[in-house]
């Protein structure tokens, strides 16, 4: 009798425990639509709908985000215009968040879309900064529209063909983090482990502004991953198949950072892009991880921003240099 009760008991702490959960859940992840929807617009342009969100003023800087992101992540970027005179134009590539997938989404027709944004907001040049997979779109841009680019900045960025090689636990984990609630329960169960992993401080992350403190989450568990999914899957599909880009042919400034510790995204693919590229200029930040824009930032930002100033174009100069 005792054990009937006993187990009765622990079925409805069960249940109870179990509801609770669902409406952190669910008011978590409203909370997360919500602050997204509302940090961003959506413009028609000639390539359909694009999302982007502008912050800081300038001159023009656009952040293309990795896997995984968005706009949101593009926003990491936006600490230099915190600090400096930019502004920071960050968008969301095919099929993540508010812009959708294409029966098209190779790296040439991102690169179209960007130009199609551009045109949409009546912006005739930027600098070009990339991150991690969105280094493709932005080769592209800047080989087919060179003069819509005065600056090209690449962070931690595939450069190339990138195989993808998963374990049988790892497509376990994926499977678990391809789902909203399942990397909610990730999030909240191993997010201090992988902020110390990426050599981030959880006690500093936890002090950072809310919206700063959500941006630094998302990078490692990016909410809501449904709106994601679509611009993860053609990533993946299309990292193998990647061409090497002919580089040599650029003939504007270039900046290639990326960590010598990277695990993600090899060093070689940095290596490469410096040493072919006329005149790069090649930043290896020793120790530096796949994050390193935030576990080395002092390494990173005031070299980016030093570039940046020292090749924005006589005719933008008083956009606010």
């Amino acid at each position: 009798m005792q054990g009937r009760w006993l187990a009765a008991g622990c079925a409805v702490a069960g249940g109870v425990v179990g509801a609770a959960l669902g409406r952190h859940y669910r008011q978590e992840l409203a909370g997360v639509r919500q602050r997204l929807a509302a940090g961003s617009q959506v413009v028609a342009t000639r390539m359909g709908p694009v999302e982007y969100a502008r912050v800081g003023q300038g001159p023009p800087v656009l952040v293309v985000h990795g896997y995984g992101g968005g706009y949101d992540q593009g926003l990491l970027a936006a600490q230099l215009a915190a600090t400096y005179p930019l502004e920071i134009i960050a968008v969301s590539r095919f099929g993540y968040l508010r812009t959708p997938l294409p029966a098209d989404p190779s790296p040439a027709a991102q690169a179209a879309a960007l130009v199609a944004l551009l045109d949409a907001l009546q912006i005739p040049t930027v600098a070009i900064l990339a991150i991690s997979a969105g280094g493709p779109a932005v080769l592209e841009f800047a080989l087919r529209y060179p003069d819509r680019c005065w600056a090209l900045v690449t962070i931690a960025a595939v450069t190339g063909p990138l195989a993808v090689r998963t374990t049988a636990r790892g497509r376990l984990i994926a499977a678990l983090a391809g789902q909203d609630w399942g990397l909610w329960l990730l999030r909240g169960l191993t997010l201090r482990q992988q902020l110390v992993r990426n050599g981030l401080d959880p006690a500093t992350v936890d002090r950072l502004p809310a919206a700063a403190r959500e941006r630094v989450r998302s990078l490692f568990y990016p909410l809501p991953i449904s709106l994601r999914r679509a611009g993860c899957a053609a990533d993946l599909r299309g990292f193998p198949h990647l061409p090497r880009y002919p580089v040599a042919q650029l003939a504007l400034p270039t900046l290639v950072v990326h960590g010598t510790a990277d695990t993600v995204v090899p060093l070689a693919h940095a290596e490469w892009l410096a040493a072919t590229v006329p005149g790069a200029r090649f930043l290896p930040i020793p120790g530096g991880g796949h994050a390193c824009p935030l576990t080395h930032e002092a390494a990173v930002i005031p070299p980016v921003f030093a570039f940046l100033r020292a090749h924005v174009p006589p005719a933008i100069l008083g956009w606010g240099f």
